[in-house]
């Protein structure tokens, strides 16, 4: 989701304030790459080393690098302010930037900010693909949050929540069912409100944890009371519920409810268009899913011998897959996505190919192993967090 920037500190003058207000403005607007030049000019000529500017511009910019896909450079900027913090935890006198003034900070505040920035590490890990170093950052930070300020306390939970995730990213289940049983039942051992979005995205996340563990009508029960209270909450077109709707169409696709499937899916695509515009970066993966409930459906009407209506589903499959490589050509680092290109034009001509022939019905057989082989399913589940 588009987290909100973090405020301006007051230490900075007004010159620098209104740069970062510039940037803030593109990053609303939603124009990430705009953004990510203002805030990395603040980072390499004005801002002070480990200070509170320099954790808001970073935190912004690696915000701004998630959502266009630049996860290298979210990583690197995060990593260059965790050193900087950690030098003010050891006592180091920081290197003034050009223009700033003196921006002291207590060793505590420090490592107060340096684990919220490694939280953010551990989510462009996540997004990176690499399971290890996110589990590895976010589990010293939850051990570290917790020694300080106790199990049941909100900044403990968020952490044991994400680190949760890094272990079902990995396909470790019963760690992050475990946890997400801890973190739940401590939210309501502290009187968490039922619409608390904390306690909602982390009954999400345990949901998706019911589904690695094949318990899938536990998962749809709980996606669906989820998505109801978050409805309530946060409004029927709120960003927090195309994550539910998305990993509730999991659920129905393992139940083989294909029609639900495909309607929560699409449901979910339209809250994000909405919320980050059609053409955005964020609507790859929901896509891709919305393509792949439509691949189910053709591959039900395959087997019972129906061509006109498999090649129904299969037309919005090619068109949907087609959007979606549209949006990674028009990406500012597209050779990054070289691969995905790839696999999207070879989905697209086994889709092609198999309209060129009659279905005939049969009992088990999905149309095409090969359609289902390109890897165009999206991530098995949407992380809440």
């Amino acid at each position: 989701k588009q987290i909100a920037p973090p405020p301006f500190p007051d230490l900075q003058d007004m010159a620098q304030r209104r740069e970062y207000n510039k940037a803030v403005d593109h990053y609303a607007a939603r124009r990430y790459p705009e953004a990510m030049a203002q805030l990395k000019s603040l980072i390499d000529f004005v801002a002070w080393p480990g200070g509170e500017m320099h954790h808001a511009v970073a935190l912004c910019y690696a915000q701004s690098a998630i959502h266009s896909g630049q996860h290298s450079a979210g990583k690197a900027i995060l990593e260059e302010l965790v050193a900087a913090l950690q030098s003010r935890v050891r006592g180091e006198p920081p290197v003034v930037g050009r223009g700033t003034a003196p921006d002291p900070m207590a060793p505590d505040r420090a490592q107060d900010l340096i684990w919220k920035a490694q939280v953010q590490l551990g989510v462009v890990l996540g997004e990176m693909k690499d399971y290890d170093g996110k589990v590895q950052v976010l589990r010293s930070v939850a051990t570290e949050m917790e020694r300080k300020f106790g199990r049941q306390h909100r900044e403990t939970l968020v952490a044991k929540a994400a680190l949760a995730n890094g272990y079902g990213s990995m396909q470790n289940a019963h760690e992050q069912h475990r946890l997400l049983e801890e973190v739940v039942a401590d939210y309501r051992a502290m009187k968490t409100p039922d619409s608390d979005i904390e306690l909602l995205r982390a009954q999400g996340n345990l949901a998706n944890a019911y589904g690695l563990l094949q318990m899938h009508e536990p998962q749809r029960e709980l996606l669906e009371k989820v998505l109801a209270a978050k409805q309530e909450s946060c409004g029927a077109e709120n960003i927090e519920l195309a994550r539910t709707l998305h990993n509730l169409s999991l659920a129905y696709g393992s139940l083989k409810e294909y029609d639900k499937k495909l309607a929560a899916l699409q449901r979910s695509l339209l809250i994000k268009q909405k919320h980050y515009g059609v053409t955005a970066y964020e609507n790859v993966v929901s896509l891709r899913a919305v393509a792949g409930a439509h691949q189910d459906l053709a591959s039900e009407r395959a087997k019972l011998g129906d061509t006109e209506g498999r090649d129904r589903h299969l037309k919005e499959y090619i068109k949907l897959v087609e959007q979606a490589a549209v949006i990674l050509r028009a990406q500012p680092n597209a050779s990054v996505h070289a691969y995905d290109l790839e696999k999207l034009a070879t989905a697209i001509k086994t889709a092609a190919a198999e309209m060129q022939r009659p279905a005939v019905a049969v009992k088990e057989k999905a149309i095409s192993p090969t359609a289902a082989a390109v890897g165009l399913a999206p991530p098995l589940v949407a992380s809440h967090f």
